[in-house]
């Protein structure tokens, strides 16, 4: 494995916990349906409830059906953008050098899940849980997902703006060459709500 390489699945390990809701993506096993993606463009950042910090940046396009989350985690910084309908997925870092790492992932598109039809409020939202192969997440009536919680972690979106997007948010930063993910990377992204270090 590169250098490059090895650093960008360290840094996606540390990102995993906090795109939780994104990277569940494993079809439920009753009752499944296909769960809806959120209706509007918004922003917000998706954070551990018990912590100070402001947690990850997050976008999403509803035009592009594409989300971004970028932030700060034991000194690396970078970011991420997913396709939600057909789980191509492109990762940078600032330990990456001047790359970013771009592939199809697997069961990274479209989730299944459970409408419990149970409501609970988060931040000042409405919203209503979604059992996803003994997960939770629960989604505002525009489908936007509020809050996750998981055997590895818990984590809800703060401060959040439904608000319009611009297009130039949701492609890699200025300056990278976008190169194929190997195929490793791709195993491991598949894998990341399971290696969550929270």
């Amino acid at each position: 494995m590169t250098q490059s390489n090895a650093e960008g699945k360290r840094f996606m390990k540390i990102l995993s916990w906090t795109l939780s809701a994104f990277l569940l993506a494993t079809p439920a096993t009753v009752a499944a349906e296909t769960m809806p993606l959120p209706e509007t463009d918004f922003e917000g950042e998706w954070a551990d409830p018990g912590a100070d910090s402001s947690g990850m940046k997050v976008r999403y396009s509803s035009d592009l059906e594409t989300m971004r989350v970028e932030g700060q985690s034991e000194g690396a910084s970078g970011g991420m953008l997913r396709n939600m309908r057909n789980g191509e997925m492109t990762i940078w870092s600032d330990q990456m050098g001047d790359q970013a790492l771009q592939g199809q992932i697997d069961d990274m598109g479209l989730m299944e899940g459970e409408d419990t039809g149970e409501t609970k409020t988060v931040n000042g939202e409405t919203c209503t849980i979604w059992e996803v192969q003994g997960s939770q997440t629960c989604l505002t009536d525009d489908y936007i997902p509020m809050e996750v919680e998981h055997q590895q972690g818990h984590a809800v979106l703060r401060n959040l703006q439904r608000t319009s997007q611009d297009e130039s948010h949701f492609s890699p930063p200025e300056g990278l060459t976008v190169v194929p993910m190997p195929d490793a990377m791709k195993k491991m992204m598949e894998q990341a709500g399971e290696e969550a270090p929270f």
